[in-house]
């Protein structure tokens, strides 16, 4: 279920019993909560039809208790177990889900697993995934951020186009960085709302205040060296360099990922289901979609020998005093002789 339809289902007061919130957008998790809560509860009913849970000894325990609570002087009891993920042992009960099954249509328990990470082979997620009641909440769609990040720009009185709105997003990489979201798109907004003061957002404004992401130019200097292409991966390196990346942290950022195509190719040598790869990796869908569509053009044997030759970077970095710079440019000959 989309986050769209459950809200739909909030609007129309047709939310009752247990759902399961998954999905790498935050931002839009907790509005959807927010207005979930809202829609049910004012702020003099929260104290006593409210439960904010996390990890405890004796989570189940309070979960039952608060599910079992009928009302008091509202029309929904609500319940919401946050981080879901960090408690999936204690969760992953056959007594727990039995209780689930019971609810009254006058309790509401949301788990959320803010970082996607529940294991689709557990009973806990097959319960849900068997009552239709996840609720996905995946990166927007890039149309309807546009459409959001200009909207946002308006509402603090700076006229704000698409193509504008585009280029901050790209600029982020949203798409491309799993620790880019909404919360942080909203960060840069109000950034360039107060540094714009009024009037139009521009190109030129964009890149005064926000710095360019850079896991884009990781990818293909890495890309670049694979290919034997050493100018084009010295130029992506230029680029990190202008954008004042530090070398400790660009050699960091190659190894890492350099890394997961190493254990992505693994997973194929030794034929790993794709639940299987995703478990092994833990990583976002979005870096596992990236990467697992450049996988297959890596051999093997050059990603072992590269990720060695990072590794004696890495030492070197860390205990000589020698031009750092130089060294990962030594490296990029190297790898692409």
């Amino acid at each position: 279920m989309n986050y769209r339809n459950f809200l739909n289902e909030v609007k129309m007061n047709n939310v009752s019993g247990a759902y399961l919130f998954m999905g790498i957008e935050c931002y839009l998790m907790d509005k959807t909560l927010d207005a979930l809560i809202n829609n049910y509860l004012d702020s003099n009913q929260r104290l006593m039809n409210l439960a904010d849970l996390k990890y405890s000894e004796n989570l189940i325990k309070d979960i039952k208790a608060n599910i079992t609570m009928l009302p008091l002087m509202a029309e929904k009891k609500i319940t919401v177990v946050r981080k879901a993920n960090e408690s999936i042992k204690t969760l992953n009960d056959d007594d727990l889900l039995g209780e689930l099954e019971k609810m009254s249509d006058a309790s509401i328990i949301i788990f959320m697993d803010e970082d996607d990470s529940i294991k689709k082979t557990l009973k806990f997620y097959k319960y849900f995934k068997k009552t239709g009641r996840i609720v996905n909440f995946d990166k927007e769609k890039i149309e309807d951020l546009v459409k959001w990040t200009a909207r946002k720009f308006n509402e603090l009185g700076i006229e704000a186009g698409f193509a504008e709105s585009r280029f901050l997003i790209d600029r982020l990489g949203f798409y491309s960085d799993e620790s880019v979201n909404m919360y942080s798109l909203e960060s840069e907004v109000e950034k360039l709302a107060s540094y714009i003061g009024k009037g139009r957002l521009t190109r030129g404004a964009i890149e005064n205040v926000v710095k360019e992401n850079t896991i884009d130019n990781i990818f293909a200097m890495i890309d670049a060296i694979n290919n034997k292409k050493t100018a084009a991966a010295l130029n992506e390196y230029e680029k990190l360099l202008r954008n004042d990346e530090a070398d400790i942290k660009t050699s960091y950022m190659i190894f890492r990922n350099v890394r997961l195509l190493l254990e992505l190719k693994i997973c194929d040598i030794e034929k790993k289901s794709e639940v299987e790869k995703k478990d092994l990796l833990k990583i976002s869908p979005y870096e596992y979609k990236k990467l697992s569509s450049l996988a297959h053009s890596y051999n093997y044997k050059f990603l072992l020998k590269f990720m060695n030759e990072l590794k004696d970077l890495d030492i070197s970095l860390k205990n000589t005093s020698k031009d750092s710079t130089m060294m990962i440019k030594n490296l990029i000959y190297k790898m692409t002789e």
